[in-house]
């Protein structure tokens, strides 16, 4: 149970400082950040666990099964994180349906939301900032990182057959 407890206390800790640090100043690289911040909280907490005497409170046998959950729950952070990080079409068609209830909205109305200001753009200049992307001539091209992700993704997609346009 204690290790249980301590997991879900460092994933607290490490929620709250995102929430703190996002509240005062935006990271440029929100993932980035966020990898740093949820590998500094256990880092901290085992040099707490070090100078501390809480090795009577949570046995060094436990730490590992501390640390899997942690890291498991962090894991599925950052993934939720990254769906709610830029607007989703999905959620901006679901809200302009859900505000007209009675009438609903037609096609056109709902393809005057989908906007390359509010959608393309945006992800463009996020995968430009991560390197995956760079300015070519009137438009863009991938990196050679952008490349090996590219391919890392195509083969994710037909690993678990995933229509390529999805």
């Amino acid at each position: 149970m204690i290790a249980l407890l301590a997991s879900l206390a460092l994933f607290g800790i490490a929620w709250l400082l995102h929430v703190a640090w996002w509240r005062l100043r935006l990271p440029r690289r929100h993932i980035a950040a966020l990898l740093c911040l949820f590998a500094a909280v256990p880092i901290g907490a085992g040099f707490a666990w070090l100078a501390l005497p809480l090795n009577s409170l949570l046995a060094a046998a436990e730490v590992p099964a501390v640390l899997a959950l942690y890291l498991g729950a962090a894991a599925c952070y950052l993934i939720v994180y990254t769906g709610v990080e830029q607007t989703s079409p999905t959620l901006v068609i679901i809200r302009a349906l859900d505000s007209a209830p009675r009438e609903g909205c037609s096609s056109a109305d709902l393809a005057r939301l989908i906007t390359e200001d509010l959608f393309v753009r945006p992800r463009l200049e996020a995968l430009a900032l991560d390197g995956l992307l760079a300015p070519a001539g009137n438009g863009w091209s991938l990196t050679p990182r952008g490349r090996r992700a590219a391919r890392i993704a195509s083969f994710l997609a037909r690993l678990f057959r995933i229509r390529e346009s999805a």
